[in-house]
């Protein structure tokens, strides 16, 4: 499955997450499909798509800026315990949201789409950064989503897999703290995806080498970003060649 790919929650999960509070809002479908306005099947599944329907709402609401603003927006993190369950299930529910809420602003902003050959692909592979400035390298749209032939040799982040990458989604937060939120998705031999998320932060004046050594020294173990994301800048740094 492609990264942009998804099912939005229908009108009827996204009509009663709008006209009800959190604390209310289980109690009126319950009660509807009691009363048979709706089905009880329907009543499962606008339970199942309403945190989801939660967290589009507060992507708007907070404009589509920031990840961190749509994640503690008061009435998406009112629903957390009602909906999603203990802290440790909220904690897996939150990481999850990363990508969901990158696709939110993809669409929104209506984000660049670049299909990458392979020969672009493994050129950019050995363009040098030399001493570039963060400052330097912008996006084309506040989103652009790489869709990556399989041949083409970029590896996962995971050092486990090294399966090839297929789909490279990247959505920039505007200053004062700008960075990159970047997910990636590769495709084993059997056809499996899987999907990795990081961020990127890059501040004003500091140099990609800098900022690409201080993300390696925070990354979780077993994840090896660095070829990645200088994957991107060097594809940004060639379109404009």
């Amino acid at each position: 499955m492609r990264l942009l790919d998804w099912t939005d929650p229908d009108d009827d999960t996204r009509g009663y997450w709008a006209t009800f509070f959190p604390r209310s809002v289980k109690k009126e479908v319950m009660a509807d499909a009691e009363a048979r306005i709706i089905s009880g099947d329907d009543a499962d599944r606008i339970l199942c798509e309403m945190p989801i329907a939660a967290l589009d709402q507060a992507a708007r609401d907070t404009g589509y800026k920031r990840l961190d603003e749509a994640l503690n927006d008061r009435k998406f993190t009112a629903m957390l315990p009602l909906f999603v369950g203990d802290a440790e299930a909220v904690l897996r529910f939150r990481k999850r949201c990363v990508p969901r809420w990158m696709q939110l602003v993809h669409r929104e902003a209506k984000g660049a789409s670049w299909d990458v050959s392979r020969m672009h692909a493994r050129r950019a592979m050995k363009t040098p950064l030399g001493t570039s400035s963060v400052d330097d390298i912008r996006l084309p749209k506040t989103s652009l989503h790489f869709r990556v032939q399989p041949e083409s040799a970029l590896a996962s982040p995971d050092k486990e897999q090294h399966a090839p990458v297929t789909d490279v989604l990247v959505v920039e937060e505007p200053a004062p703290r700008r960075l990159w939120r970047i997910a990636v998705e590769s495709g084993s031999a059997v056809g499996n995806t899987s999907a990795l998320i990081t961020s990127l932060d890059l501040p004003s004046g500091a140099t990609l080498d800098t900022v690409l050594e201080q993300h390696a020294a925070q990354v979780a173990t077993g994840e090896d970003w660095r070829s990645l994301l200088a994957w991107v800048v060097s594809m940004l740094l060639l379109s404009r060649t």
